[in-house]
């Protein structure tokens, strides 16, 4: 990706946090960091449960929908409980690791959760649900982007 929006950024992260809650396994929600990492990256994004800081890596993503992806996926391992995540990969291969499953099937929400975030559909979502307003406004010192 060439540039980020910051906004739609702040919009997705609302809802991805509105729509599966906090972790039972932590108090806070999770740092957000963007940082631009390279195009030749192979990883895309990181969950760091030591800083509970989610890290992403906007370069190498192809789209929108591609970063959104990854912020769910990496949304979805701060969800799970770590100390089960490291026996998981040790007893399994990446890609059959149960959590690493679980983070790629909440990836296909990406589309849906998209199209919440039209200017328009976003409107009227947040005047239905107040929640959602709120965490909007305070995660602003939860999120860190780098251009």
């Amino acid at each position: 990706m060439k540039r980020i929006n910051t906004d739609k950024i702040y919009r997705l992260w609302s809802l991805i946090i509105y729509t599966h809650g906090k972790s039972k396994y932590r108090k806070d929600l999770p740092f957000l960091r963007f940082r631009p990492g390279k195009d030749t990256d192979i990883t895309y994004g990181e969950y760091y449960p030591q800083t509970n800081t989610v890290e992403i890596k906007w370069k190498p993503h192809l789209d929108f929908k591609d970063l959104s992806s990854t912020m769910l996926h990496e949304y979805a391992h701060y969800l799970q409980f770590w100390p089960w995540y490291v026996r998981y990969r040790e007893m399994y291969k990446y890609d059959d690791n149960p959590y690493e499953v679980e983070a790629r099937i909440m990836e296909k929400e990406a589309p849906d959760l998209i199209r919440m975030i039209s200017p328009e559909e976003w409107s009227k979502a947040v005047k239905k649900k107040k929640k959602l307003l709120r965490i909007y406004r305070d995660i602003n010192k939860k999120i860190i982007i780098e251009l």
